[in-house]
């Protein structure tokens, strides 16, 4: 009844929401609790939905609710800081959910997205299909350019991740690059938002993004409040690249404790 209860609600605040065409939003009210529906009764482990202007979303794993929760998400923390980006990196994109409502919200922006997940990057392609503005890189992001071993969790695909000690289960390989080299590669001489999602691999991603750190604007980041050697790596860095904190994202519970949430960095 909780979750039904926090459902209907999300839906009536799209429902008001000004910065969504009406049109838009409404056949979205439409056709979302079908789709959920679908996925509930027929549909196996691949689940669909449907985003804005008719666009397919596929995606698998435990999260039903995914889409909706992430445009409540944006809609709430995230959209104001890349509404007017010229560059965005999304490390760990996953099925492409932050860089589909980028798109969406700032057209203009370009988007570069690296998912290391040959599953999950096979999904974010057909998400992503068409739009000439995102850019998907099959690939983990780090310290070194080499080949990394990689965790996949087939039940929350959002939670994979890049494992560094001991034994992991479901391992897979992937190719890893340094920012700081793809920023060469490509030119780019300044980063509006940097968003970084690695489940614990936040520190070799800034290792390996010196440079980078330099040319950009803001970073979201999440972070998991027990790891705290990770955490303070995470803060010293920030604080001797010039950012300060402007914010917090969504916190994310675990067994209704908090186990991670998303921080907004400033330059």
């Amino acid at each position: 009844m909780k979750r039904i209860c926090l459902f209907l609600g999300m839906i009536i605040r799209l429902f008001f929401e000004s910065r969504i065409a009406f049109g838009e939003r409404l056949s979205f009210i439409l056709v979302y609790p079908v789709d959920l529906l679908l996925n509930w009764r027929f549909r196996g482990q691949l689940k669909k939905t449907h985003f804005f202007k008719g666009r397919e979303f596929l995606f698998f794993g435990d999260h039903v609710n995914l889409l909706l929760d992430h445009l409540m998400a944006h809609l709430a923390f995230y959209q104001v800081y890349y509404q007017e980006a010229e560059v965005i990196l999304d490390v760990g994109a996953s099925f492409g959910t932050f860089s589909l409502m980028a798109n969406y919200f700032n057209p203009r922006a370009e988007i570069y997205s690296f998912e290391p997940g040959r599953d999950s990057y096979r999904l974010l392609e057909k998400n992503c299909a068409g739009i000439k503005k995102i850019k998907n890189f099959n690939q983990a992001v780090g310290d070194l350019k080499k080949t990394v071993s990689f965790s996949f969790n087939q039940n929350s695909p959002e939670e994979s991740f890049v494992a560094q000690k001991g034994k992991q289960s479901n391992l897979v390989k992937a190719d890893q690059i340094r920012l700081d080299d793809f920023i060469k590669s490509k030119k780019i001489n300044r980063i509006s938002l940097l968003k970084i999602d690695v489940e614990g691999y936040e520190e070799q991603v800034l290792k390996g993004a010196e440079k980078a750190l330099k040319i950009t604007g803001v970073i979201i980041i999440e972070v998991k409040v027990v790891d705290l050697k990770n955490l303070q790596a995470i803060l010293k860095t920030m604080i001797k690249n010039s950012f300060s904190l402007a914010g917090t994202g969504c916190l994310n519970y675990r067994d209704e404790q908090l186990d991670s949430l998303d921080l907004i960095f400033k330059r």
